[in-house]
């Protein structure tokens, strides 16, 4: 399988500033043949600084603040799928486990926002859109932003050395994967490999 078919999830630009493990960098390149984009830790993009390539996955865009209210319409087509990720959430915010999947300390999630907040995708939903409402995509884990005692669902969205050190977590990615493989397409199973650290099947 050929892994420039990696897909760029994010249309990103040269300059624009991005988050990368949790560090706001700037993108230098997005021209490259392995699909990945260069980052720079300097707004000038000057030489002498740490330049860097990552795949686009890695990189999250720096949320600015609304001027204004978006009047943008929703197709019927992102209304839907709005939809069904909601009664995703509202499914399975009825089998949401009292301990975290990985570390087994207390998730306390008792309202629906905790619950799902606690609700880990294993593939990113927005990237991996294929499995984004199957079961099978999902742990259970703590989250800093609910006070849980443990965060381990913001250290699997990190990155992927902090995916690794879950080492529970990242076992049962390892096996689920192998169950979600049929259902993904192949820009998508090939990001997953590298999402998990993987070398490519041919």
């Amino acid at each position: 399988m050929n892994t420039s078919t990696i897909p760029g999830f994010v249309k990103y630009k040269a300059g624009n500033k991005v988050i990368y493990q949790g560090k706001e960098v700037f993108v230098s390149s997005t021209k490259r043949t392995d699909n990945k984009i260069v980052i720079c830790d300097d707004e000038n993009l000057q030489t002498g600084f740490n330049y860097e390539p990552v795949y686009p996955y890695e990189l999250s865009p720096v949320r600015q603040l609304r001027q204004g209210i978006s009047t943008k319409p929703q197709t019927p087509e992102k209304r839907a799928e709005l939809s069904d990720m909601t009664a995703f959430f509202d499914l399975l915010a009825q089998i949401v486990p009292f301990n975290c999947d990985n570390c087994f300390k207390p998730l306390y999630a008792v309202t629906k926002k905790s619950k799902r907040c606690v609700t880990a995708h294993i593939f990113p939903k927005a990237y991996f859109e294929s499995i984004a409402t199957n079961p099978d995509n999902i742990l259970f884990m703590g989250a800093d932003f609910i006070g849980c005692p443990c965060n381990c669902h913001d250290r699997w969205d990190a990155n992927l050395d902090s995916r690794k050190k879950l080492t529970r977590a990242y076992s049962i990615a390892l096996i689920r994967f192998e169950i979600l493989k049929p259902f993904m397409t192949d820009k998508e199973l090939v990001a997953a490999y590298e999402y998990l650290g993987l070398e490519v099947e041919v």
